[in-house]
């Protein structure tokens, strides 16, 4: 696998990218890294490393709450939509733009449901000591991850901006048409047979057919000119 800055741009917001292969497994690296190696010292890497491992924490909570139905979101009128309201909401009457937005909020929580920590990139932590420290994480990820996590955590952001409008506009749907029956007596138009619409179209027909001339004399014999 390429390193992450070496790797080519692809268009593609659903497109993930390869899983790295680690050489190294958790117990070598808690070797390697961790207090059993007293040469070991933390620089900007560990850092850069334990901010990943946090904010891969916190995705994976926040997930579990959203499928769960903990996180809820309002429409309009100030009602919650939990995400299965959301996703599974029958939108075939509302505009096209508004069921788009639902199909890319479905297709973005696939994105972050399938590609997760556990699909490769993250390697898990043993469970054992993490109720007495606080920074313990259930996943390491490791430098070779980076790309792999970059990617899971801007779907979970895109489907984070997304639900939200989702939520504001799923009420939203087109205005029935008008159907003929209520049309007004002032709206409603003559039939083209009858012998009013045939005479007014060969008065018109005559008139436009007339000189500038004639029309001139014509409104000049009307008014006494």
């Amino acid at each position: 696998m390429q390193a992450y800055t070496d790797t080519p741009h692809v268009n593609n917001p659903f497109a993930a990218p390869a899983l790295p292969e680690y050489v190294l497994s958790f117990e070598q690296r808690r070797a390697r890294f961790g207090k059993a190696n007293p040469a070991h010292e933390n620089g900007k890497g560990t850092k850069r490393r334990h901010r990943r491992e946090v904010d891969t924490k916190q995705g994976l909570e926040h997930t579990r709450k959203l499928l769960a139905g903990e996180v809820t979101f309002k429409d309009r009128e100030g009602s919650p939509h939990s995400l299965r309201e959301l996703l599974a909401s029958d939108l075939r009457e509302a505009p096209v733009w508004l069921r788009d937005l639902q199909r890319q909020s479905r297709r973005y929580l696939d994105a972050v449901v399938t590609h997760g920590p556990a699909s490769g990139w993250g390697i898990a932590q043993p469970v054992a000591g993490s109720e007495i420290n606080p920074r313990w994480t259930p996943y390491v990820v490791p430098k070779l991850g980076e790309k792999c996590w970059r990617f899971w955590r801007s779907a979970r952001l895109t489907l984070a901006r997304l639900l939200p409008k989702l939520a504001r506009w799923i009420g939203l749907t087109v205005p029935p048409h008008r159907p003929a029956s209520e049309a007004t007596a002032t709206t409603k138009r003559p039939e083209s047979g009858s012998n009013e619409t045939r005479q007014e179209e060969t008065r018109c027909r005559d008139r436009a057919s007339e000189s500038l001339a004639a029309i001139l004399d014509r409104v000049q014999r009307r008014f006494g000119m």
